[in-house]
Order: structure tokens, then C-alpha cells, then sequence
């Protein structure tokens, strides 16, 4: 794997990320999509939880109500009430065995809308299933989730900023907290963590970050988030810090600790 390097300030060309390690190269940039975003690779896979959702899917949407035969008869006779109305959805698989779909999440009044969250549901065929009343199962899917850019070998993580200390104009250093989404037996990522994209440009910085699979079978509890320093080439100035894991991309933001004492809120 190679880290994705790009520095367009001051005529630089290259730079190494701390804690990078080597990998496929994915590009960086934007496109336009349900919800604008710079562009990416046509062939860009995305992740929903656990689900795959390739970016051609929201790029190139095909409603929900235009599919066809098997899938068509799927959405329409095995259809729960949760799912909402299917003019909103865009189909993300249309095979003879898996239907799935995906919307933007709407979102209640008063809600905060920081992030762009997707829908996403998914039913597959399962024929002579003990117990099973139809061949086609509803699988329900990662409700709400934040779209992530699948990175081989690694699994997506949250990151926001240590709210103990919060990056200045100065430093060349930034202090992060790396909360990995996969089980990992109730341990930390440390040692883990990889930055597959980082670009500096006049009025950014792009990061994404994600976490090296752990070997052999992982319980689930709750684990901490792991502390990372993301260094880089020269100064951050007033640059933005951007999480480019994320689709669309983001403000990357301070963590909860801070906000919640801000606001006078018992943390």
C-alpha cells in the first residue's frame, strides 16, 4: 500500500504522513453526487456499516421504483413499514439473490445536520430457510450511517479532535482520537492506525484514516478511542482540517468532552 500524498502549497510535490503505511492508491478529489462532493474515482467504493456501495450508485442514481422484475416485486411485496417511501430511495443491488437501497437520511426538526447520514436496506433470497414464510428476507441494514471510503485491509474509524489539545495555527502536529468502528475486543488501535490520504492545499488539509484488521476472531464490547498525532510537512496555519474518509467529506470536529463542557453539561 502507498500513502496518498499530495502537497499543492508553495509548489511542494510530496510529503510522508506519521504512522502511514504503504497503500493502494486511491485518488483523491471530488464529484457531484445526491449531496455535492469534490470528485473521486468512478471506481470508488464506499461503505454503509458493512455493506459495500459503490459511488457510481449516487453519482448515476436509478430510483428505487425503476427496478425491475425480481428486484421490482421484492421492493414492492416485502416492503416494512420503516422503510418509508421508495420514490426516495436509490438502488444500490439489483441481483437475482440481493435487492438492497440506500437514501439520504431525513432528518427531524431540530436535528443536527453536521453530517450527511444515509438510509440503507437490504433483503437477499434464501429459499427452503428453516421457518422462513417467503424466499426473500429482510435484512434491514446500517440505518443511518455515515458513508466511509473502503480502504483495502483496513476498517473505517471516527475521528475527531483531542479535545485536550486542540490544534493552533503554529503546530505541525494534530492531536486526534481514532475511535475504530470494528470489534476489537475491547482494546485500542494502537499500533494500528494508517493514513492512506493526506493532501495540504491553500485552505485544507485532508486526512483519511483508518485502522489495520486485527488477526483471529474479536469479542465486542466497548473499547476506548485511541489517542494518534498526525504530523505534518509545515505548519497548519488557518487550513481546514478534513476528514476525507468520510463521503461527503467533512469538518473533521472536536470531541464530545470539549462540546459537552462548553455547554455546561456534565461529561
Amino acid at each position: 500500500m502507498r500513502t496518498e500524498i499530495v502537497l499543492t502549497l508553495l509548489g511542494l510535490a510530496a510529503a510522508t504522513g506519521c504512522g502511514a503505511e504503504s497503500s493502494s492508491q486511491v485518488a483523491a478529489g471530488g464529484v457531484s453526487s445526491p449531496t455535492t462532493e469534490p470528485s473521486l474515482r468512478a471506481d470508488t467504493v464506499l461503505r454503509c456499516g458493512n455493506d459495500e456501495v459503490p459511488l457510481d450508485r449516487l453519482t448515476n442514481p436509478r430510483p428505487a421504483t425503476s427496478a425491475e422484475s425480481a428486484p421490482k416485486r421484492v421492493l414492492y411485496k416485502f416492503k416494512p413499514g420503516d422503510i418509508g417511501d421508495l420514490g426516495d430511495y436509490w438502488i444500490v443491488d439489483d441481483e437475482p439473490e440481493r435487492v438492497s437501497i440506500i437514501r439520504e437520511h431525513v432528518r427531524g426538526e431540530g436535528q443536527p445536520s453536521t453530517e450527511v447520514t444515509y438510509d440503507f436496506a437490504s433483503w437477499e433470497y434464501v429459499a427452503d430457510a428453516p421457518g422462513a414464510t417467503t424466499d426473500w428476507m429482510y435484512f434491514g441494514g446500517a440505518t443511518s450511517c455515515v458513508l466511509k471510503r473502503a480502504f483495502e485491509g483496513l476498517n473505517d474509524a471516527t475521528i475527531t479532535l483531542d479535545p485536550s489539545a486542540l490544534p493552533q495555527p503554529g503546530d505541525r502536529v494534530v492531536r486526534l482520537l481514532v475511535d475504530e468502528r470494528a470489534c476489537a475486543s475491547g482494546q485500542q488501535a494502537t499500533g494500528r492506525v494508517r493514513v492512506p490520504v493526506l493532501e495540504l492545499s491553500a485552505d485544507k488539509v485532508r486526512v483519511a484514516i483508518g485502522v489495520a484488521t486485527q488477526q483471529g476472531g474479536q469479542t465486542c464490547p466497548g473499547h476506548p478511542p485511541t489517542p494518534y498525532v498526525l504530523e505534518l510537512p509545515e505548519p497548519l496555519g488557518n487550513r481546514l482540517l478534513i476528514d476525507a474518509s468520510a463521503y461527503p467529506e467533512r469538518e473533521i470536529q472536536e470531541g464530545q468532552e470539549r462540546q459537552a463542557r462548553r455547554a455546561g453539561v456534565q461529561s
